[in-house]
């Protein structure tokens, strides 16, 4: 049965025994697919050999010699068919969560805590280690009275939109009323953990699961790198 793999297979044999290739092999004018069909290709047919070429593209398997559009194989394309076609693979959840790993400051804080199964207090230092962050990178905002902003009060200057707000942190353009909802919405994450850490450092009990644990230090771990700075650059002056 042609699958994507099989419609890979007979590309690259195409392209190992033939030095430049046209893009054009799929267009109603060709005759491969029908040689390798051995009947008139249907459109699921077309779609699933456009998909296979443009993976042996992505995976660099195939190239575009002289940017005119004529592919030749690459020495990997001549491994991957020599080794029985085993193919690179998008990750799936599984294979992702092996190679995931948190950000760095986020691990720096909380990983001898973890391995200790001090989960309650893993999850307080990310977060706490989050909201420094913000202060650092809002410049330390401070109240009328000049004390330094904390909590929500925080969030809302550093984030904060509506109205004639202008946010100290932009994660987007902030350009029409979407991006000022997805704007509202970060803000909002980051306030929530404004709570959590109140909760985990006020009141006296224990985080026995370390499944929850590991996705409150990936969540920490998702605003910190929206603080970094490349992310940042984008949508803020430098200071």
């Amino acid at each position: 049965m042609a699958n994507l793999d099989w419609f890979c297979k007979k590309l690259l044999e195409y392209f190992s025994k033939n030095k430049d290739c046209p893009h054009n092999l799929f267009m109603p004018q060709s005759d491969f697919l029908r040689s390798i069909l051995n009947h008139e290709p249907t459109q699921k047919d077309k779609v699933l050999a456009q998909k296979a070429f443009q993976k042996l593209i992505d995976d660099e398997l195939i190239f575009d010699t002289n940017g005119d559009n004529w592919y030749t194989i690459t020495d990997e394309g001549k491994s991957a068919l020599a080794s029985g076609l085993h193919l690179p693979r998008h990750d799936t959840i599984e294979t992702f969560l092996k190679k995931y790993d948190l950000h760095p400051k986020v691990k720096s804080v909380s990983a001898r805590l973890f391995a200790d199964t001090h989960y309650k207090e893993a999850i307080q230092a990310s977060l706490v280690e989050v909201i420094s962050r913000v202060k650092e990178v809002a410049d330390y905002p401070k109240d009328n009275t000049g004390r330094d902003l904390d909590g929500d009060q925080l969030m809302n200057r550093a984030f904060g939109c509506d109205g004639k707000n202008q946010p100290l942190i932009k994660l987007n353009e902030l350009k029409d009323s979407i991006d000022k909802a997805e704007q509202r919405g970060f803000m909002n994450l980051f306030k929530g953990i404004v709570g959590v850490r109140d909760k985990k450092a006020h009141l006296n009990f224990i985080q026995h699961n370390p499944y929850m644990t590991m996705e409150y230090l990936a969540l920490a771990s998702l605003l910190m790198r929206l603080l970094e700075e490349d992310f940042l650059k984008n949508f803020n002056q430098q200071r």
